[in-house]
């Protein structure tokens, strides 16, 4: 190749702004934020290792 032929550059893909999606939340989850809907998860994640923990001791 000659240093004078000009390098055809590849067009770079065009950029697509994506909008926010909706999070599909429950009716009930929609006026909470974010830290709340994780504090509920904790709170039933461990609730339900409390209530495997009771069967495991009642057999």
């Amino acid at each position: 190749m000659l240093r004078n032929e000009k390098i055809k550059k590849r067009k770079s893909p065009k950029r697509i702004r994506i909008g926010p999606q909706p999070l599909e939340l429950k009716p009930t989850h929609h006026n909470i934020s974010l830290n709340q809907l994780f504090d509920q998860l904790e709170a039933e994640r461990t609730a339900a290792k409390g209530a495997s923990r009771l069967t495991e001791k009642s057999r």
